[in-house]
């Protein structure tokens, strides 16, 4: 089983009931292999369909950045749906910028603020610490365009979220060193 598969919100085979009425012959070997396999696709097809999700979150992106932000980071609303998964290592950092780029400046706001509250929490921070790639490039791709914009509001706009940027790529290499240390243990 993938390790974050079973914290998605699709559902498994339970061991012993569904719906609240038990299984008769639970405890049987049969009957745990195929609870075994069944459980198994089921995490495979989960994992499968990451990256097309990855597309229906940049979607929603474009469309309502505060809906994106309340499905990538823990919180009280009742869909936070990828706040422990780490759903950016299956979304191009160049589609991300390029939809990024055509909000305006209380959207970007929005998506930095969301993505701060995304790290904050060292607990799941460090079970999305695969986005590492994701975050740097994200970084690389607006110092770019902040030399390209040199000047122009668009560049002061950008250049005034660089330190958040910074700050969470910093935030996720502490976690990579920490795992590093952990691992020469």
């Amino acid at each position: 089983m993938h390790k974050y598969a079973d914290k998605y919100k699709y559902g498994r085979i339970a061991k012993t009931s569904f719906n609240g009425l038990g299984y008769a012959g639970n405890n049987l070997k049969e009957f745990q292999t195929i609870s075994d396999y069944l459980n198994e696709a089921i995490n495979n097809s989960k994992m499968e369909r990451l990256p097309e999700e990855g597309k229906e979150l940049l979607k929603i992106l474009l469309k309502d950045p505060y809906e994106f932000g309340q499905k990538i980071f823990i919180s009280n609303t009742a869909d936070q749906t990828y706040y422990e998964i780490p759903i950016f290592k299956f979304i191009k950092p160049e589609d991300f910028f390029k939809i990024f780029l055509e909000l305006g400046h209380i959207g970007k706001s929005v998506v930095i603020g969301a993505l701060e509250k995304r790290y904050e929490f060292e607990e799941t921070a460090s079970k999305l610490y695969e986005e590492i790639y994701f975050v740097t490039s994200l970084k690389l791709l607006i110092s770019k365009r902040i030399s390209e914009k040199k000047g122009k509001v668009s560049g002061y706009i950008l250049e005034e979220f660089l330190p958040d940027f910074t700050k969470i790529e910093n935030k996720l290499k502490s976690l990579g060193a920490d795992r590093n240390k952990e691992n020469l243990k």
